[in-house]
């Protein structure tokens, strides 16, 4: 972003970012620098930690007075917030999201201007609003969204409990597989949650899915296609029964001992 570097987290849902420049008279950052015997080239960086990539990038783009303070929130028409959601906002040729808060509310700081913001949710119509930053001046940008096509899931054991388990979506019938988010969050990768006790709401666009429950090797798994309805939420409630019985049984593996080096007596030589 010009001068300015943003980073986000691996996971977005983590929802901490950063952005850094440099600050003073140093000049731009440079990647590589070759210096001579005892010369030395000192640098001043500023560095900021938000929320989110736009929020780290407003704290320092611009002058403080040429900047105007944006908030706002994102919630569907009950007044839930969209915790996944990401308000998308356009400067040059880059996008840069900002993520709500538990309570659905945004906030960051941009130089006064034009922007159109663009809201991404997996399991949501996705919307558009422009809106304008004034100098010194506050700008409300509560927008509603349309509700969201998600399944809630109860997985319990065969006593009753909650139990952990992998949930994988696969599209059927000309629907897409999802993609519920980066290979390195908490949660699971690609198309799959994994929960740690089967309580859990998964958004996902609408459309015939083949749900998939496993929990490992001695418990049967659970398949079942579903249809998920455009802004409905769709309970799936489903059992683990444990049919494998390892009770009193471990499971360990070994390194085999190698035979002994062969020997051999040395054939005398009688001459």
């Amino acid at each position: 972003m010009g001068q300015i570097r943003v980073g986000d987290s691996i996971d977005p849902f983590d929802k901490r970012a950063y952005a850094w420049a440099s600050a003073g008279q140093t000049g731009a950052l440079e990647k590589e620098v070759q210096l001579e015997a005892g010369q030395q080239q000192v640098y001043s960086v500023a560095l900021a930690v938000a929320d989110s990539p736009l929020a780290a990038y407003g704290i320092l783009a611009g002058a403080p007075a040429q900047r105007g303070q944006v908030s706002g929130s994102l919630k569907d028409p009950s007044g839930a917030a969209a915790l996944h959601a990401a308000l998308m906002v356009q400067i040059g040729e880059t996008s840069l999201p900002a993520y709500p808060d538990a309570a659905g509310r945004i906030s960051f700081s941009l130089p006064a201007g034009q922007y159109r913001a663009r809201v991404v949710d997996l399991g949501r119509d996705h919307q558009e609003r422009p809106f304008t930053v004034a100098a010194a001046r506050a700008t409300d940008l509560a927008i509603e969204l349309a509700p969201a096509s998600a399944i809630r899931f109860d997985v319990r054991d065969q006593a009753g409990g909650p139990s952990p388990c992998k949930v994988q979506f696969l599209g059927v019938g000309g629907t897409p597989t999802p993609n519920l988010g980066t290979e390195s969050r908490a949660r699971g990768a690609d198309h799959q949650y994994q929960s740690p006790d089967g309580q859990f709401t998964q958004q996902l666009p609408p459309g015939r899915y083949l749900v998939r429950i496993t929990r490992g090797i001695e418990h049967d798994l659970v398949e079942r296609e579903v249809e998920v309805p455009p802004g409905r939420v769709l309970d799936f409630p489903a059992t683990l029964r444990r049919s494998v019985d390892t009770a009193g049984w471990i499971s360990t593996t070994t390194t085999p001992t190698p035979p002994p080096a062969a020997t051999t007596t040395p054939t005398p030589t009688i001459g």
